[in-house]
């Protein structure tokens, strides 16, 4: 059960609430006053307009996390802007056994994105920037890419189809990885500053890139001549009745009733906390009923000049004439056959999902401060809870096999040229590579090893995400390396000379 609830007994409400780690039980009108200060702003009649079967099945959902030493999630659903339930399951500080609650402040992840991308269209529509500006205009440092397709535009940094390599595989080669060290928004800037690359020519595909909004926070600072925290502050935060919102700019900040961030391992529950000072990408702390307070002013029409939602909500228009699923910061898709809006965030043991279904008027919020499991599709069943007989059936998933790959020896010539130490001019990052009969192994600083697999003459390959690919001269020499990972493709490393 979540930590706080209301008797379903009619004329006698008992409202349990957890505060600070102690109950209080009161009945009659003395109810809606502990309600208001247990859910926020949503009176108890509000959240009793769930149903006692709707209630008792988002208790099951989250049921894994009602435990007395269990980090959990705040959950919430709105309805045509009023409130349909709020609940919280689990603890904020699993060591002092502090519960979650409504209005316990969690960090969001990407979920901050959208946060970002209103904020340029609001730009716009003061007339101080286009979204079709290129990206140099603002940031003169950020190559064109002109023999790419570019120049690159801040639509294509929002739209995610700029071709930038992401933030976090660059800082994974220059051996400064997430969680190692305190990254800051300049030290990306330099990075994508050196790029002379890319993923793929710009606006031919959609790849998912947070250098993109990495940039674009810069540019919202550049252009307002204020902090993204004052800017959003004063033009989304203050007018939406949003006193808790605040981005991460320093990790060292104070942060009055902010949960911990946890993740599961062998050992148990462990501290999970996000030291970086990144923000843009994500890096946003709010609400629950924030987070719903915002959906419903930006699908009503009030955020800007009421045409904010649908320039928000327009999916990207490939070159080829193709679209992707995101506008700029959400997921614009169908889903069971009915329109969702959403985007999902996770950031250390942080997890978010922020849904919005307008055919049934609905908005559902999750945060959680337990890093384990899949919570866009916990999301997708809380609204599934809600939306019921609009929801198709679900389609079953078709089972994929991983493709089957034969393992290739390698040539002596082939594992003699390999061995040593490779440079990437444009990161500036060094690997060693040893070969072995069958593939090689790199070595990044501070980075677990890799072991690669060949699986051709030219291809080697460790997991899904990461491969080799070999560049030969005349000779048959390797002289190149190509080496890719997920959302970083195409860095480019030659062999230094011993």
């Amino acid at each position: 059960m979540p930590l706080f609830l209301t008797d379903r007994r009619p004329r006698r409400p008992l409202l349990r609430c957890a505060s600070r780690g102690r109950r209080a039980l009161v009945r009659g009108a003395v109810a809606r006053l502990v309600a208001a200060a247990c859910l926020g702003t949503a009176p108890a009649s509000l959240v009793a307009q769930a149903t006692p079967a709707q209630r008792a099945q988002v208790d099951s959902l989250f049921a894994r996390f009602s435990s007395a030493n269990s980090p959990g999630c705040v959950v919430g659903a709105d309805q045509n802007g009023s409130t349909l339930y709020r609940a919280a399951y689990g603890l904020a500080d699993v060591e002092r056994g502090v519960p979650l609650r409504n209005g316990t402040v969690v960090e969001i992840g990407s979920v901050s994105k959208q946060f970002v991308a209103a904020a340029l269209v609001l730009l716009e529509q003061d007339g101080k920037l286009d979204l079709d500006d290129p990206v140099s205009k603002y940031l003169p440092s950020v190559p064109d890419f002109r023999d790419l397709g570019g120049p690159i535009t801040i639509r294509h940094l929002l739209q995610h189809t700029s071709g930038l390599r992401d933030q976090y595989g660059l800082f994974e080669l220059v051996g400064r990885s997430y969680g190692s060290v305190a990254h800051t928004n300049a030290e990306v800037l330099e990075l994508i500053s050196r790029q002379r690359t890319l993923n793929f020519p710009v606006n031919t595909r959609y790849l998912y890139s947070n250098s993109g909004y990495t940039l674009s926070a810069l540019i919202v600072e550049q252009v307002s001549g204020q902090s993204l925290q004052d800017f959003t502050r004063a033009r989304i935060f203050v007018p939406l009745d949003m006193p808790r919102a605040q981005w991460r700019m320093d990790f060292r900040t104070i942060v009055p009733d902010r949960a911990f961030a946890y993740r599961f391992s062998p050992a148990g529950w462990q501290q999970d906390y996000p030291f970086s000072n990144l923000y843009g990408a994500g890096g946003l702390l709010t609400t629950v009923d924030e987070m719903l307070r915002w959906t419903a002013a930006l699908h009503a029409g009030r955020v800007g000049n009421g045409t904010t939602r649908t320039t928000m909500a327009t999916p990207a228009a490939l070159s080829d004439g193709s679209r992707s699923e995101y506008g700029l910061g959400l997921m614009v898709r169908e889903w069971r056959g009915v329109r969702e809006i959403a985007h999902s965030g996770s950031t250390a043991g942080y997890r978010a999902y922020l849904a919005h279904y307008p055919d049934a008027g609905l908005s559902i919020a999750v945060q959680c401060n337990a890093g384990n499991g899949d919570y866009a599709e916990m999301g997708r069943k809380l609204a599934a809870v809600f939306l019921g007989g609009r929801l198709q059936r679900e389609a079953p998933r078709p089972q994929v096999l991983p493709p089957r790959r034969t393992e290739a020896a390698l040539a002596a010539a082939t594992r003699e040229s390999l061995d040593g130490r490779w440079y990437d001019a444009e990161t500036g990052a060094t690997i060693d590579v040893a070969s072995t009969e069958r593939g090689a192994i790199m070595r990044i600083p501070f980075a677990p090893v890799i072991a690669f697999t060949a699986v051709a003459a030219d291809s080697l390959h460790a997991g899904s995400e990461r491969a080799l690919g070999l560049q030969r001269d005349a000779d048959g020499r390797v002289t190149a390396l190509r080496y890719h990972h997920g959302r970083v493709r195409n860095i480019r490393f030659t062999k230094l000379t011993p």
